[in-house]
């Protein structure tokens, strides 16, 4: 490979706090730049209590809430939670905001709407400079508001993101962006339009926006078990995001079939019914599934489209052993 490849990775906060630890200690003395947890609500332990536990038990690795939603929590509160986050890990904290999914909807929400989404990520700028803040709208008040204990005043503030209006504000606004566009080239390479418009429109240069590729999947030697253990996410992604499965050259019939079989968030009972009707061709397109040559194989060619951050999602429960698998045999291929 040529320029190097930076590697991070997600996982569902689901694990007890020993085992957690473990994971995380792991993690952050095997060549991982980015360590993140999905903020998803009851599905897992409290992401902020969580990431806490990460900044206490790691030294080198860069980590944040993949991602959190601007309406479970006042965003001035979760910006304070990372700022003092960021304090514990003497400044290896990032911002991570997204629109949220099924997982919200136990707490009486939706999919965040853009306008909330900007607002957490202009408000959230201003309360970081330490001054007070005044903002009233709809889904957000802040009266004389400021952070108190700031370690640092440019915390990285990233979006994860899918559709293409998300992605064009995070070129807009973000210092990063995580895509979940799947790993299908036509699909990564329409993300990646999709945030350097927003770059472009804002005046920014790409190379100023770290852009993040993240690829659900499941490593193992059993190739069959892995893209079992794959069948959910990708029910998931034709579902919420049927922009990518036409890209991929997904026939509509399947399409439907799935869609109309899925309800609920891609980590729940909900989504088996429509994983059992997932194709293989749609596994293929949205996610990694086999062994370290798989991975591998599948890593270059997302490469050949100017990927130079990928972020693995393991999907399938078994954290520790696929952790350790990807950075045994896959993270050394590409340094």
């Amino acid at each position: 490979m040529g320029q190097r490849i930076s590697f991070g990775i997600t996982f569902l906060p689901t694990d007890p706090p020993n085992a957690f630890n473990e994971l995380t200690s792991y993690v952050d003395g095997a060549g991982f730049d980015y360590l993140w947890l999905a903020d998803a609500s009851l599905y897992g332990r409290y992401v902020y209590s969580y990431l806490t536990l990460s900044a206490l038990n790691t030294r080198h690795v860069k980590i944040g809430p993949n991602c959190t939603h601007p309406l479970t929590r006042n965003p001035a509160v979760s910006f304070n939670a990372m700022a003092t986050i960021d304090e514990l890990s003497m400044g290896r904290a990032i911002m991570n905001v997204g629109a949220g999914g099924g997982t919200v909807k136990e707490l009486g929400h939706a999919a965040a709407k853009m306008k909330a989404i900007r607002e957490m990520i202009e408000q959230g700028r201003a309360l970081m400079t330490g001054e007070p803040v005044d903002y009233s709208s709809e889904t957000l008040v802040l009266k004389n508001a400021r952070l108190r204990f700031l370690a640092r005043n440019d915390m990285p503030i990233y979006m994860t993101a899918s559709g293409p209006k998300m992605l064009e504000m995070a070129g807009e606004l973000c210092d990063g962006v995580i895509y979940m566009a799947g790993t299908d080239p036509r699909c990564i390479e329409a993300a990646q339009t999709d945030i350097a418009r927003g770059a472009a429109a804002a005046g920014r240069s790409l190379a100023n926006i770290d852009r993040a590729c993240c690829v659900f999947g499941n490593l193992g030697e059993d190739r069959d078990k892995a893209r079992a253990h794959c069948r959910s996410i990708a029910a998931w992604m034709v579902t919420t995001q049927p922009r990518y499965a036409e890209l991929a050259g997904i026939p509509a019939g399947p399409i439907e079939a799935v869609r109309d079989a899925f309800s609920g968030s891609a980590h729940g009972p909900e989504a088996r019914k429509a994983a059992a009707l997932v194709t293989d061709q749609m596994i293929d397109a949205f996610t990694l599934a086999g062994d370290p040559s798989d991975f591998i194989r599948g890593i270059e060619r997302i490469a050949e489209y100017g990927v130079r951050h990928v972020e693995f999602f393991p999907e399938g429960g078994n954290n520790l052993e696929m952790t350790q698998l990807f950075a045994k045999r896959v993270i050394p291929h590409f340094r």
